[in-house]
């Protein structure tokens, strides 16, 4: 999953520094620092694991099969 987070982080990065939202010492540390890398991994797991919970909810309130 580390590659994944930093390609999201190395898209992300090169739009915000392109629309001048962040300067490009913030975007060498988004890129570059492997704690940022971390960060993101765990925020992908997290959605992962909330859009399971959430999928899981709606099935039951609508009665579909869990």
């Amino acid at each position: 999953m580390s590659v994944h987070a930093r390609i999201i982080l190395f898209i992300i990065a090169g739009w915000l520094y392109g629309s001048g939202w962040i300067s490009e010492e913030v975007k060498n540390m988004l890129t570059t620092d492997p704690e940022v890398a971390a960060y993101v991994q765990g925020l992908i797991a997290a959605l992962t694991i909330a859009v399971g919970y959430v999928w899981r909810w709606l099935a039951k309130k609508v009665g579909w099969s869990t």
